[in-house]
């Protein structure tokens, strides 16, 4: 008799636990409002041996059209801005390596990485978050020649970005 009140207990506890709880909320099909505003975000990373042979400087706009001119001190170096609404923007990153007055001294033995990555991430309640990601210099030169390639090249031109967010992707 035990046995038989255990397993009806036990299959009672089973039949209670299918029952699945539901909400009786508006729950709009599962379907989530994105939230109602625009940004913007550059992104460098420069390598440290470009920082020792170059002055770098970004020039970047805000979303409001505001050109800000900025000298980079680190290695790595971001920037963001934020607007409730969406708005539409013409947005731009300009970074330029200028080469130092004074050559740092360097070894012919070695190999000197001259890098920079950059990306720009952009949101809009309209086309959703994207990042654009790029590589906008890629050098290696032979200590035996940075002399010759730091006189032959004085200014790079490292990035030259620009979009307008918030308008429908092509």
């Amino acid at each position: 008799m035990k046995r038989i009140i255990h397993s009806f207990t036990l299959l009672s506890l089973l039949m209670l636990m299918t029952v699945v709880p539901s909400s009786c909320g508006d729950d709009d099909d599962g379907v989530m409002e994105r939230p109602d505003y625009t940004s913007i975000i550059y992104k460098i990373a420069l390598s440290e041996d470009l920082m020792n042979f170059y002055n770098v400087t970004a020039v970047y706009t805000l979303l409001d059209g505001t050109e800000i001119t900025e000298d980079i001190q680190n290695m790595s170096w971001e920037k963001k801005d934020k607007v409730d609404g969406e708005r539409r923007s013409q947005v731009r990153l300009t970074v330029t390596a200028k080469k130092r007055p004074a050559i740092p001294t360097y070894d012919i033995k070695r190999n000197y990485l001259l890098e920079c990555d950059y990306s720009a991430e952009y949101y809009t309640k309209t086309t959703s978050a994207k990042r654009e990601a790029r590589k906008g210099l890629n050098q290696t030169v032979k200590g035996e020649n940075i002399k010759t390639f730091l006189e032959a090249n004085e200014t790079i031109l490292l990035i030259d970005y620009h979009r307008t967010i918030g308008q429908s992707e092509e």
